[in-house]
């Protein structure tokens, strides 16, 4: 899965910034897959990150719902099978129509 990922952030540029996370590799919930993505970067960086560190990139009711369940902040794009309006109901911290606009994406991480 980590290549589907990898295709979504290429078009944007968005690969270099990030060079590990959390992908599906079994089935497994999806806060699952979001506590290896933190592992993977505690491993790569040297750092003991904690889940409110983290911002989850996610384009569906259960990516929001996930980052919540491990207590990470979370955007979301309305990018994928759910709707603007659908997403902005799960309240977001940041919710984006697309990829666009990189100064706004990027102002979560201020």
């Amino acid at each position: 899965m980590e290549n589907g990922g990898r295709i979504k952030l290429g078009p944007f540029g968005l690969n270099r910034y990030f060079p590990v996370g959390g992908f599906c590799t079994t089935i497994v919930e999806r806060y699952q897959v979001l506590q290896e993505g933190i592992e993977r970067a505690r491993n790569h960086y040297k750092i003991n990150f904690t889940p409110d560190q983290v911002i989850v990139i996610g384009d569906t009711l259960k990516d929001i719902e996930a980052a919540r369940k491990i207590g990470a902040r979370v955007i979301a794009v309305a990018t994928g099978g759910n709707t603007y309006e659908e997403l902005l109901a799960k309240e977001p911290d940041l919710l984006l129509a697309n990829f666009t606009n990189d100064r706004l994406f990027f102002s979560l991480l201020d």
